[in-house]
């Protein structure tokens, strides 16, 4: 299964995340081959956290029905993910990155 970064897809995480959620995939295209996908689930359940989640509007494109906010980064094995229901727009995929590197210290 080929997944594009930016792509939207489902997933049922571990723990506390397990119910399946949409999810935004973040791992870099030239790592298609790898079993392993870094991804940012998506959320309803809107917290103001302007720093860690990034806000995402419904869109025909990306495949949402609700208003959602980019939740905790994840990675796991490439068998977890469900459809691919849409792409993510390259603004909103470019805000989540900047939230991500903030997160993981890069710009410290």
């Amino acid at each position: 299964m080929e997944i594009k970064r930016g792509a939207v897809v489902t997933i049922a995480l571990p723990g506390d995340f397990g119910k399946p959620r949409p999810a935004v995939v973040l791992r870099s295209d030239r790592f298609a081959a790898h079993q392993l996908v870094s991804l940012a689930p998506l959320t309803t359940a809107r917290r103001n956290a302007p720093l860690l989640r990034v806000d995402i509007a419904p869109s025909r494109d990306n495949g949402l029905v609700h208003a959602s906010q980019a939740d905790t980064l994840q990675s796991v094995r490439i068998r977890r993910i469900g459809e691919v229901i849409g792409q993510l727009a390259a603004a909103d995929l470019q805000r989540i990155t900047r939230a991500v590197a903030v997160y993981l210290g890069f710009g410290d």
